[in-house]
């Protein structure tokens, strides 16, 4: 090989060098990367500590809750260590199927809580790219997962995109802003009644093609979440918090039915709470698909009492907003084939 072409070819080997520094260092440096990512880690010590970090309200296992900001802000408890929470703003439904299939047994998990929202009836694709550090054994694999440019890969348009609108003239802040709602446990805020009207208008439009169908994607996920639970012996229930209630009556009577129906295949405890919380006024929610604090608070107490847990004795115990509310009926929460509460059986 001529002095010419070893020339050529390293000057080609140190531009790509170069090239995929200087990508890693812009995603890694990314408000929206940092947010997601930093978001995960955080999660994950709290799952990997379990197995050295006693407690004894649970002794034989925290319950993992799973889902997306909608799951997040529906079930308030942050600081009980019964329970440990996975929750990232945009989680499609496969990605908490696909954490419950990689959750060993020294991380002491005891019981699962899925949220399920109705837009989850026709799955969007899933990239799992943020979790593959901890869901791969090999050490060369877990440094290829961690790599900014590899892990953030299934962001890259999104990046992309937000920086351009900052570009063109667009607000910066709002990518600083989409980057802390990961961070938000609550939301603090309950909208005036015409914001509220107006929420629910946009909500609607992105139900719509979510909810036209239950699809096939759907059955299998809920499927997958069930087989990896029953495996490993362990009970699990699926809800779906309020949302408004002008926007459900929206959705049609044959989707929910069908809905419903796909949620809860044998050994899988099932309850949506707009069956139960139909009449909520707009001063329970953040927005037409989200609970506020008020509304937490009871969707909160209302799964403890499900899982035969005690209120905890925390800043973030359920106060007295809704005290007066019945618990779940039997048609209203759907019968699996193990108790969630040892032996206090489920209705």
């Amino acid at each position: 090989m001529d002095t010419a072409k070893r020339a050529s070819l390293a000057t080609y080997g140190i531009l790509t060098v170069l090239f995929i520094a200087a990508v890693n260092v812009y995603v890694a440096s990314h408000p929206l990367y940092r947010g997601k990512a930093g978001r995960i880690d955080a999660l994950y010590a709290k799952l990997r500590s379990a197995s050295t970090t006693p407690c004894p309200e649970a002794p034989a296992g925290r319950t993992l809750v799973i889902g997306n900001s909608y799951v997040n802000r529906s079930f308030g408890l942050e600081t009980d260590c019964r329970f440990i929470k996975i929750t990232v703003s945009g989680m499609p439904l496969q990605d908490a199927a696909r954490i419950i299939q990689h959750l060993k047994p020294e991380h002491r998990v005891a019981r699962v809580i899925v949220g399920v929202g109705y837009n989850e009836a026709n799955p969007v694709n899933s990239d799992a790219s943020m979790y593959m550090r901890y869901w791969t054994e090999l050490p060369w694999y877990r440094w290829l997962w961690s790599l900014p440019m590899v892990r953030g890969r299934g962001m890259a348009l999104t990046l992309l995109r937000e920086d351009a609108k900052c570009l063109l003239g667009s607000e910066c802040a709002r990518v600083e802003l989409a980057a802390a709602r990961d961070e938000e446990p609550k939301t603090r805020v309950v909208p005036d009644a015409d914001t509220f009207r107006r929420s629910i208008e946009m909500r609607y439009r992105e139900y719509v093609p979510f909810t036209a169908s239950v699809s096939a994607g759907f059955r299998e996920t809920i499927g997958n979440i069930a087989e990896a639970c029953h495996e490993r012996g362990i009970p699990v229930l699926l809800y779906t918090a309020p949302i408004a209630p002008e926007l459900h009556d929206r959705l049609d009577a044959s989707f929910l039915a069908k809905f419903h129906e796909e949620a809860q295949p044998p050994g899988v405890t099932y309850v949506d709470f707009n069956d139960r919380y139909e009449d909520w006024e707009h001063t329970y929610f953040a927005d037409a698909t989200h609970v506020s604090e008020k509304g937490a608070r009871i969707v909160t107490r209302s799964l403890l009492e499900m899982l035969g847990e005690p209120a905890p004795r925390t800043a973030d115990a359920p106060d007295n907003d809704g005290a007066d509310e019945p618990g779940p009926t039997i048609s209203q929460v759907r019968k699996p084939a193990t108790s969630l509460a040892g032996e206090r059986a489920v209705p």
